[in-house]
């Protein structure tokens, strides 16, 4: 039947096996898992044992044992096993040694199959000495501790990252690899977990022939806050580490020190794990680099850290996915004894950890000594965040700490902030930035229409609350921001009240980020005055070449840069970023007006004429779909660029019911007045009846345009050009 709602298909199998049990007359209780079992068949245990261990790095084992099972047919060996009277061939055993001699059963920790295994060749039932347990001939020797703090619930969501790693150590040119975190995500579970699979995968020999494991931690956080762990210290003790386990793996040989051990085994593929190698690099990168350089060339280095390596190949480890982190939650919970948390209380304990493997963890010791949800999540996310960053802080430089000051005081910031806000050069401002992205103590978002913005994550605003790094400098910076608001505020309040839009060149979206805000406001201002000096523009230019690779994602900074550029006479410039501002926003009506002038100014009449005829397609021209200025300008725009061509009979069609038209009559008029003297300018010598036909038209338009609009500019200015004709065409 259909299983019911809310159970699980093993459950139903469970009860199902349990009442076939009772019908044959046994009395058992849903809580002997035991008899269950027994009760089971093999193939209702694998799915048991795959649903407990459900997201973990066991669920992949143990799809791998229970396919290499159906493929030996162990089900029905152990029906043979179960049911004397059937035979016994001889395969059976063979196909059940090669299952007991699998790697993944060292990988899943089942020992005693390993156990039974050597003690059936053996030939006898006493159990065989320990040594052939641990010692197994294809595992690759290595100094791994004997249990690890992630087995209470098993490693969740890495298989992104296992494969990596196998990818990685497979490569032989790969010599340094960096699984880099924050403090509590899960570095070292990762590496202790994949090495021990990896020293018992038979195929690794080919790449590593002994695993060294060293730790630098020096402290761990738990329910009753940091606790202290005596550990190895510095370059010198970690050679001595290494030497001490060598001398483990490699009895048979006698080093008199480190340097001595790493020339007799410089043929050896040695693969060196160092963890939380940060509490190394945070004094000092160098010291480590010269270590390495000094290992064997067939030696490889894998190391956990908080802090990036630069010549390291990197592996980044994220928190887990949310059904990671519940799944990590609720398997907790039971190994704690409570399996009847709600759904609810798991999720909230998942995200207010950030997924972070330690946070949840700790969220959980801290309920089961007796807080309530809220103020164990509170607890935890502070001691975090302590434990996990405030030893990165306390190492950093003075301008990476005036960063993250800043950035703190921001909320989010780019470079070119920084560097304004802090008056550093960019240089200083990028080495700071780096130096904090290796520590994760920022992180960075991209957009694809504005600079790169840093950023703090909440536990780390936390941190900065309660214990400032340069207080005085928080101040300064949010006087400058205030100030910076304020200008910002004054530009819109202005915008809306002089009604300036889109179709204005001196607009400011909204939605503008305010760095770019800034820079458009300082320009408006500029260009807005009567009088502007070359070093004034000299001056602003500067400002957008320091912005310029972030900025310019930006359709508003290349819009605004061509502006400028424009004033310099940078005339390829202009319509270079023209062209930019286009392609980030290819339908701005006012930059394609812009690019449509530029064409024009550069007598490219075609280019010209494209441009304003796609926006008079638009509607554009129309002043209820832009306004009285935009539409003047596009039509002004498109009859210059026909008359510069000699399209004098295009103007004259387009223009022939100019009386009748409300919008732009005089600039209709006008340019039909012109058109009609152009179209005679080349005729003069050759046709007088068309010329003086010509240009009795252009006068007899010009006299009614002046008797309906009056003496407006665009009417007298080509008036002017049309007298100018005349007295040449008299004389």
């Amino acid at each position: 039947k259909d299983p019911v709602p809310g159970i699980s298909p093993e459950a139903v199998v469970a009860v199902a096996d349990l009442n076939r049990e009772k019908n044959r007359g046994h009395v058992v209780t849903e809580d002997d898992t035991s008899l269950i079992i027994e009760a089971s068949y093999l193939d209702e245990i694998f799915s048991f044992a795959l649903n407990i261990s459900k997201g973990t790095i066991f669920e992949k084992n143990l799809r791998d044992l229970k396919e290499l099972c159906l493929l030996l047919d162990i089900f029905q060996i152990r029906n043979a096993v179960s049911h004397p009277n059937r035979k016994f061939p001889d395969c059976y055993w063979f196909r059940a040694a090669a299952i007991a001699s699998d790697p993944l059963i060292e990988k899943l920790n089942l020992h005693q199959v390993t156990q039974s295994l050597h003690t059936a060749i053996s030939g006898t039932l006493n159990e065989p000495p320990e040594s052939w347990l641990f010692n197994v001939a294809w595992a690759i020797p290595n100094t791994l501790p004997a249990s690890f703090d992630h087995e209470i619930t098993g490693l969740l969501g890495r298989d992104k990252e296992f494969k990596e790693l196998q990818k990685l150590l497979s490569i032989p040119r790969e010599s340094l690899v960096a699984i880099v975190a924050p403090g509590g995500v899960g570095k070292t579970a990762l590496v202790l977990q994949f090495l021990k699979d990896f020293s018992l995968t038979p195929e690794s020999n080919k790449y590593v022939d002994a695993i060294l494991f060293c730790s630098l931690k020096n402290e761990k956080l738990t329910a009753d806050g940091i606790q202290k762990i005596d550990a190895i210290d510095g370059v010198e003790a970690i050679k001595t580490d290494i030497l001490n386990n060598l001398s483990v793996i490699y009895d048979e040989l006698e080093f008199n020190s480190f340097e001595d051990s790493c020339k007799k085994l410089k043929n050896k593929k040695i693969l060196l794990c160092i963890d939380n190698l940060e509490t190394l690099l945070v004094n000092s990168q160098k010291e480590f680099t010269d270590f390495n350089q000094q290992l064997p060339l067939l030696w490889r280095v894998l190391v956990t850290s908080r802090i990036s390596i630069d010549s390291a190949t990197t592996v980044p480890l994220e928190p887990l996915v949310k059904k990671h982190a519940i799944h990590l939650a609720r398997n907790y919970f039971k190994k704690r004894g409570i399996n009847d948390t709600e759904h609810e209380d798991l999720n909230k304990i998942a995200e207010s950890s950030n997924y972070n493997p330690l946070a949840v963890r700790l969220t959980i010791d801290l309920y089961l000594k007796g807080n309530d949800i809220p103020e164990s999540i509170a607890r935890s996310q502070k001691d975090v965040a302590q434990f996990s960053y405030k030893n990165l802080i306390n190492s950093l430089s003075k301008n990476s700490i005036l960063v993250l000051e800043t950035i703190y005081a921001q909320h989010k910031s780019n470079r070119t902030e920084l560097s304004e806000l802090l008056e550093l050069s960019s240089e200083d401002v990028a080495e700071a930035v780096n130096e904090l992205s290796r520590t994760s103590l920022v992180s960075r978002s991209s957009a694809s229409d504005e600079a790169d913005s840093y950023m703090l994550s909440d536990s780390i605003r936390d941190l900065l609350l309660v214990n400032p790094k340069n207080i005085k400098l928080r101040k300064q910076v949010f006087e400058v921001l205030r100030k910076r608001k304020a200008i910002i505020q004054e530009q819109s309040k202005r915008q809306s009240q002089l009604g300036v839009t889109e179709f204005s060149p001196d607009f400011i979206e909204p939605e503008t980020t305010d760095t770019i805000k800034l820079l458009s406001v300082k320009t408006n201002k500029l260009l807005s005055r009567k009088r502007i000096t070359s070093s004034d523009l000299q001056e602003l230019k500067q400002q957008y070449t320091t912005l310029l690779n972030q900025g310019s994602k930006s359709y508003l900074f290349n819009y605004n840069f061509s502006r400028l550029l424009g004033q310099l006479n940078d005339i390829q410039g202009e319509l270079s970023y023209l062209q930019l501002a286009e392609k980030k926003y290819s339908s701005s009506p006012r930059v394609r007006i812009a690019i449509a002038w530029r064409y024009f100014l550069n007598s490219e009449y075609k280019n010209s004429e494209t441009y304003y005829k796609k926006l008079i397609d638009d509607g554009y021209s129309l002043i209820e779909n832009s306004n009285k200025n935009f539409s003047y300008r596009i039509i002004k725009g498109y009859l210059q660029s026909l008359i510069g061509q000699g399209k004098s009979s295009e103007v004259i069609d387009y223009t022939d019911k100019w009386q009748s038209t409300k919008e732009n009559r005089e600039l209709l008029g006008s340019f039909r007045a012109t058109a009609f003297k152009s179209s005679i300018e080349y005729k003069i010598k050759t046709d007088v009846n068309e010329t003086v036909d010509g240009f009795l038209n252009s006068i007899t338009t010009m006299e009614q345009v002046f008797g309906l609009d009056g003496y407006s500019i665009i009417a007298c200015v080509e008036g002017y050009k049309i007298i100018k004709e005349f007295r040449y065409i008299v004389s």
